[in-house]
């Protein structure tokens, strides 16, 4: 290498920027003032592809997401509409990790065919957010120089990386406190690096409408295009009329709501759609005599979740396509789960929060007429407990085929089990966040089949007399509705109620 600067971490005399091959290392972003690049990021280097300065670099910044991405539709509609409305031989999209979005920004890179740049920060590379002594820099720069830059295999677009290094300097190059050295590095990255900026999110108070106000007030950075796209009622946040009005408004406009899937039940992750059915469209089946409301004891259930992410048989880039490509409306709720169980005639094992990952299919013995007591808010798991939803199996069934009730201990008992009995233990909690006993488990090893068992022997619940009349255009079991709490000692049904002779 023949550097044009000698290094030092001291703020000495340097150059502002050397090349080594195909390699930049500089002391601020290029397309950056100095000042604003140490306004924004503090006084560190850079090392970079000198392939990255022929890119147009279109950056997406976020706020969070929630935790079910299905709920996130608009966002994605936005999403879809940046990459559309862009051109992939010249744009190249930034991806740092630790932003909100960043692994489905990377996906659509994918499915889009764009560039990406690959930010890493120290901390990534396990280096301090600060350079202690001029051996570390020295430490860090040889660190970056024998990287390669790499195309995606099988891809003509390429993966770029730009190093981002630690804090150099004294007590007097010190970034300022407040405000914009509050918002993590990692979102102050993807505004700083790009030419272009699309927000398809943002909160108020939060990170993102901070990097905003700095955006729009700082004289270095307010020509770069912002877009800022409305919610899903159109509305764009209220802080933005206190603002400099330099930023592109970004709508989408056709005659859909786009908020309307979250309301309506879906069959079969979206293959076949319900929501415009007629209520009278399927035919109601009788209730058996000794159904799960009136005979409790002799069912098992297995109630139905929401979904944070993909199903049990759907692999994670197959959900996260579906969600980016935005065609449809993607529906994880709990009533959507229940009606893939009923499309697939199959309740899928999944070893989730299973000790020993042991593929199950869990059933509780808690009664149908319980549940709406027994529902209650989890916050150390983001989800509601006994979801009103779900698939009633007769206990005798299940065990012929090898369900067994839960054993719940501590873990001397667990590590005292046969690896035979391992898949059927629970730890036992009787205080704290949950009371793990009372939920009364039982589990088989492996799916269920429903197209195999007696048809007398399954029974489909739900929450309402209107989910039922939906489901029953594609179930061919009973539905039965979960008693409300008031009506608790009387036992609504979707018909009348026969003897097991009659089915």
């Amino acid at each position: 290498m023949n550097p044009v600067f000698q290094t030092n971490a001291d703020g000495g005399r340097m150059s502002s920027v050397s090349t080594e091959s195909e390699r930049i290392i500089c002391r601020h972003l290029p397309w950056l003032s100095q000042e604003c690049s140490r306004r924004w990021l503090g006084n560190r280097f850079f090392c970079f592809p000198r392939e990255l300065l022929s890119f147009r670099r279109l950056s997406v910044a976020s706020s969070r997401l929630p935790q079910r991405l299905d709920c996130a539709f608009h966002w994605f509609r936005f999403l879809n509409g940046v990459f559309q409305s862009s051109h992939p031989d010249s744009t190249i999209i930034p991806v740092v990790p630790a932003a909100a979005g960043s692994e489905l920004i990377s996906r659509a890179c994918d499915l889009f065919g764009f560039s990406k740049l690959l930010i890493r920060m120290p901390t990534d590379d396990g280096f301090p957010d600060r350079f202690a002594s001029d051996d570390e820099l020295r430490h860090w720069l040889e660190f970056c120089r024998p990287f390669t830059w790499p195309s995606a295999p099988g891809k003509a677009t390429e993966i770029l990386t730009l190093f981002v290094s630690p804090l150099c300097g004294g007590a007097d190059h010190h970034p300022p406190a407040e405000p914009l050295h509050r918002v993590p590095l990692a979102d102050r990255l993807i505004f700083s690096v790009a030419d272009r900026i699309c927000i398809p999110q943002v909160r108020s108070r939060g990170n993102i409408s901070l990097l905003i106000s700095s955006h729009l007030n700082d004289p270095d950075r307010v020509r770069v295009p912002l877009q800022i796209a409305a919610d899903q009622h159109g509305k764009f946040p209220e802080f933005l009329q206190q603002l400099p009005s330099l930023w592109i408004p970004w709508k989408i406009i056709d005659s859909d709501n786009p908020a309307r899937f979250s309301d309506q039940p879906t069959i079969a992750g979206g293959v076949r759609t319900i929501e415009n059915e007629s209520p009278d469209s399927g035919r109601l089946l009788p209730l058996p005599a000794d159904n799960p409301l009136t005979t409790p004891t002799q069912w098992l259930c297995h109630w139905t979740r929401a979904a944070a992410g993909h199903w049990p048989g759907e692999t994670r880039e197959e959900y996260l396509d579906r969600l980016i490509l935005a065609s449809d409306p993607v529906d994880r709720s709990a009533r959507a789960t229940l009606s893939r169980i009923i499309t697939d005639q199959r309740i899928r094992a999944s070893s989730h929060a299973i000790r020993g990952s042991f593929g199950v299919t869990a059933f509780t013995a808690v009664p149908l007429t319980e549940f709406r007591r027994r529902r209650v808010f989890r916050n150390h798991r983001h989800r509601f407990d006994f979801e009103p939803w779900g698939i009633a199996i007769r206990s005798d069934v299940l065990s012929l085929l090898g369900a067994r009730p839960v054993r719940y201990g501590s873990d001397e008992f667990w590590r005292e089990l046969s690896e035979n009995d391992r898949p059927f233990f629970q730890k036992a909690t009787h205080d704290g966040i949950t009371d793990t006993v009372e939920e009364r488990e039982w589990r088989l090893i492996g799916d269920v089949d429903l197209s195999l068992l007696p048809r007398q022997s399954v029974c489909v619940f739900v929450e309402s007399e209107a989910d039922a009349q939906l489901l029953s255009s594609v179930c061919e079991w009973p539905i039965c509705i979960v008693p409300d709490l008031q009506g608790s000692d009387t036992f609504p049904q979707s018909s009348e109620t026969i003897s097991d002779d009659g089915l």
